[in-house]
């Protein structure tokens, strides 16, 4: 499983601020000691806490400028002109999959790529020519990477592009895949290991858990309203507390 952010972190010996494991330009491990990842401190054991350091304390994110373009150092694949730095990320990619393929045939293993496209890339308007950012660029990478191994591709952007027309397959603030484009996700790794018979054969009678479009969920009632009567609750009862003679009802219809 392959997403575009993974290009940038291929060429990095740490991953915001911690030691990784790194592979060299020729797909060799680097020996080295890895310093043990710091105990989180006490004050981001709760989700406020956490919050507070994403927002205050936690590692920025690094900027990759190529002309006049600048993009999150994650997300520079995208880049059609990219800088040096970010070429040799993604020949360590292309390396890695090839050392993974080699990997596989000597285990007797056969080995796919599954290139999860991300949220700018589906939906995407055509790119214009000369334009200096194509968000479906990384995408591309893998697969040519895992093609030119003889890799098997399994590719589910048409299956998420096809739910993404009823409903969004990603959170709309995280870039992550929600549960709808999870079920893409599923959808076409069933269908393609489906067909090269490396799935079991089930039982006539065996429940079909894979849905054939996204779930159909949301609140029976609009969420303002839910915040409405919440408000009118809690102010309500602030005012009922705080002046007790003017009676229940004086307290929620004021």
């Amino acid at each position: 499983f392959a997403y575009e952010n993974d290009i940038w972190w291929n060429q990095s010996p740490t991953y915001l601020g911690q030691d990784k494991p790194l592979y060299d330009s020729d797909g060799v491990l680097v020996e080295r000691s890895l310093a043990a990842p710091a105990a989180r401190h006490w004050s981001r054991r709760s989700a406020i806490g956490e919050a507070w350091y994403r927002l205050l304390g936690a590692p920025s994110m690094p900027l990759v400028t190529a002309g006049e373009a600048s993009i999150s150092a994650e997300l520079s694949s995208r880049l059609t002109a990219p800088p040096p730095a970010v070429q040799e990320a993604e020949a360590r990619t292309r390396v890695l999959i090839a050392a993974m393929s080699d990997r596989c045939d000597a285990l007797g293993a056969r080995f796919a790529v599954c290139p999860i496209p991300s949220r700018a890339q589906v939906g995407a308007a055509e790119v214009a020519e000369g334009s200096p950012m194509d968000p479906a660029r990384p995408h591309g990478i893998f697969i040519e990477a895992a093609r030119a191994v003889g890799a098997a591709v399994l590719d589910p952007l048409i299956a998420i592009e096809s739910f993404a027309a009823e409903a969004p397959p990603y959170y709309r603030r995280d870039f992550h895949l929600n549960a709808d484009g999870n079920v893409a996700l599923a959808v076409t790794l069933h269908g393609a290991l489906d067909g090269a018979k490396l799935l079991p054969p089930l039982a006539e009678d065996a429940p079909r858990i894979l849905p054939s479009g996204p779930a159909r969920r949301g609140l029976p009632v609009p969420a303002w309203l839910l915040w409405y009567l919440g408000l009118t609750v809690a102010l309500g009862t602030l005012y009922t507390r705080t002046y007790p003679k003017e009676g229940t009802l004086e307290g929620f219809g004021s």
